[in-house]
């Protein structure tokens, strides 16, 4: 029995020390950077240098990508910069966690415990219907080859976001973790944010605590939830928990800095990196990331930052751009906007068509959009939807909001409670509020809103409370542990799998038939499924007969449309249905 844990669980546990070490040294390193050379302060707070090396470790992915393969080679390449990192900052870095396992053994123990358990759960089979769709299948593409010309024509999602994300698993995707990467990636990000939380609020000196710790206590079963309750399993390589995660640790720093009146550098720029990972991992962040961006930048202005701005806008967003120029011959692709004149582009009418099917499907799903859009018929059954599918992500902190919310203006108006002392604190709720608006009108998904409601909605809790005169900090302290410990409760009672997995579980597979188009490129088409998972390549749901190779019998150069008909609506995207 135990040689079988040793076999799966401890497999993945080795690759998160692997990984865990890897990020770490690569942030060591790149903070030490934008520090400007304070190489004490850029040994602290480990666990932010995790975030910053995977923020590091996706632009060097981008450009490696152009050239080479992702899989393999990019992690020894990491590796060793990583490695050479530990070295310079060894004695810091150590004493540092020696010093943290001496003073909290309990907490010490409880981390190792929760790592165990996060991992064997994260053995778990890639069911999330999106990861069938495109995930697996972009991995693999990734994997396998340089950044391929023109995949959008065979299946427009292996475009999305630049497909940036899933370089991530697939540097993983060699030796004995082939095939394995999706079991790996996300539960590393939720066992190193619970960490993060935990020694957040339990390694807390300043008494009273302060707003920051409090909301850092009620994320904590909020992220145990995610692990355990949320829509999808911890093993699809979805970017959706990235984003999440990265949503709680940005809220925590604003507060941190407007809380404490202060304007740090060091958190500045690591909100300012933490916002440049969110966007890269997923496009859909950027409205969060823009408005928290605005805060920063209101705190504090200097030609520094700016200076810093600009260099990362080149190292990332320009990568990105261009990825996706390669993929669709669009730089904001799903947008149809700026087209270039390359012979894997998209035709201008597929991209318009499917531009108009994403903006659609969100309102009202499986409706020609031509029925949706500039309509007001969807509001009703979107409500309806989201109340119903998505508990987590909507239903629970919109509920949370509202009580909060009602609460306080019962006792500011007819109570006199508040005095808004700390007013810079309220500007967290403001920048929610902003990107709720923005996310209304443009992606109305709560999925795509990540950690949204849930910033939105422990934050006027613990300000509602905090900010409470008639209360004292014992009464606080035991509404913030009670609303935490039900949360919990929450959870546990919701959670229907408590058993202890001894697998790695298998990744769904489908039948295939072959396709060829009019040039003779064979391409393969599950049966009756739209979904390839992580089969042959090039698998496409949606076969055309224009599709061709651009160079013969070599996948590496790509994919074209020829002939080329720029109103073509249906390359690439659910052919028939929402066509015009």
């Amino acid at each position: 029995m135990l040689n079988i844990y040793i076999e799966t669980t401890g497999i993945i546990l080795a690759a998160w020390i692997w990984l865990g070490l890897c990020f770490v040294g690569v942030g060591l390193g790149v903070r030490s950077l934008f520090m400007q050379g304070n190489h004490e302060a850029a040994r602290q707070s480990v666990l932010d240098c995790f975030w910053i090396g995977f923020g590091a470790s996706l632009i060097f992915l981008q450009t490696w990508h152009f050239f080479f393969k992702a899989s393999g080679i990019p992690l020894i390449v990491l590796s060793m910069v990583a490695i050479v990192n530990i070295l310079i900052f060894r004695a810091v870095l150590f004493k540092n966690l020696m010093a943290f396992v001496q003073n909290q053994p309990v907490l010490s123990a409880f981390l190792i415990l929760t790592g165990i358990w996060v991992a064997n759960g994260s053995l778990g089979p890639p069911e999330s219907y999106d990861s069938g769709l495109y995930h697996l299948n972009t991995v693999r593409f990734s994997a396998e080859y340089p950044i391929v010309p023109g995949l959008a024509l065979i299946n427009s999602r292996l475009a999305f976001n630049a497909g940036t994300f899933f370089l991530y698993p697939a540097m993983l995707e060699f030796g004995p973790l082939l095939n394995k990467s999706h079991h790996i990636i996300n539960g590393l990000f939720i066992f190193i944010t619970l960490a993060q939380l935990i020694n957040h609020f339990f390694t807390n000196k300043n008494k009273p605590y302060y707003i920051h710790h409090r909301v850092a206590l009620l994320f904590i079963p909020v992220v145990f939830y995610l692990f355990l309750n949320a829509n999808i399993p911890i093993s699809n390589p979805t970017p959706d928990f990235a984003v999440f995660l990265i949503g709680i640790l940005i809220t925590l720093k604003l507060l941190m800095l407007l809380e404490n009146n202060t304007a740090d550098n060091t958190q500045i720029y690591t909100i300012i990196f933490l916002i440049m990972i969110g966007c890269l991992v997923k496009s859909g962040f950027m409205l969060f990331g823009f408005v928290s961006l605005g805060v920063v930048l209101l705190i504090k202005r200097n030609k520094n930052i700016y200076r810093y701005m600009i260099i990362l806008f080149i190292l990332s967003a320009v990568p990105w751009m261009i990825r996706n120029i390669i993929l669709s011959g669009y730089p904001f692709f799903p947008k149809p906007w700026f087209g270039f004149d390359v012979d894997w582009r998209v035709p201008a009418a597929s991209a318009m068509n499917l531009n108009n099917w994403l903006e659609s499907w969100i309102l009202m799903p499986n409706v020609p959009w031509q029925e949706v859009l500039g309509k007001w018929d969807w509001v009703g059954g979107w409500l309806k939807r989201n109340l119903s599918m998505y508990p987590f992500y909507f239903q629970m902190p919109l509920f949370i909001f509202c009580v909060s919310a009602f609460i306080f203006a019962c006792c500011h108006f007819f109570g006199r409670a508040y005095d808004f002392t700390k007013r810079k604190v309220w500007l967290i709720i403001i920048i929610a509020l902003i990107t709720l608006v923005l996310w209304l009108v443009t992606i109305p998904e709560p999925r795509y809103a990540g950690a949204l409601f849930w910033i939105l909605a422990l934050t006027t809790l613990v300000l509602s409370v905090d900010e409470n005169k008639h209360l004292n900090d014992k009464q606080k302290s035991i509404i913030f542990i009670s609303v935490s410990f039900a949360l919990m409760l929450n959870v546990v009672i919701n959670n229907k799998d408590w058993s202890i997995r001894q697998t790695f579980d298998p990744t769904p597979t489908v039948e295939y038939r072959e396709f060829k188009t009019n040039d003779g490129t064979l391409l393969y088409v599950p049966i009756n499924s739209e979904q390839c998972w992580d089969g042959l390549l090039p698998c496409t749901p949606h076969p055309h007969p224009a599709i061709a190779l651009r160079k013969e019998n070599d996948l590496r150069y790509g994919f074209k449309m020829e002939p080329f008909d720029d109103e073509d609506s249906g390359l690439g995207i659910h052919v028939g249905l929402f066509k015009k």
